[in-house]
């Protein structure tokens, strides 16, 4: 499992969006509720994925990125889109996928 080093824990990628996620939405002023009201959502399963313990689905973090007023860039860290990049980039072999 790859993993991203945040100040003194580390945290998987998922760990570090919904993180960041819970951040924006403490900063906003958004209630769990009115977040999941904003991004079209069932507020009790955003309330597990904010928890770590539901995933979250590329179309509900496309949605929640809009509800938070922010884009894909400024939610995902640099160094972890880097590493993502670079991942998609390659065959499970390692070879170049194009």
């Amino acid at each position: 499992m790859v993993q991203t080093q945040h100040a003194t824990k580390t945290l998987t990628h998922a760990q570090c969006i919904t993180e960041r996620l819970a951040r924006m939405r403490e900063v906003r002023g958004f209630s769990v509720v009115e977040l999941a009201r904003r991004a079209g959502m069932d507020k009790s399963h955003l309330g597990k994925v904010l928890r770590g313990e539901r995933g979250l689905r590329a179309d509900e973090l496309v949605c929640l990125c809009y509800a938070l007023g922010v884009s894909m860039e400024q939610l995902i860290p640099m160094e972890l889109r880097r590493e993502l990049d670079e991942r998609c980039m390659r065959m499970p072999d390692g070879s170049p996928r194009f």
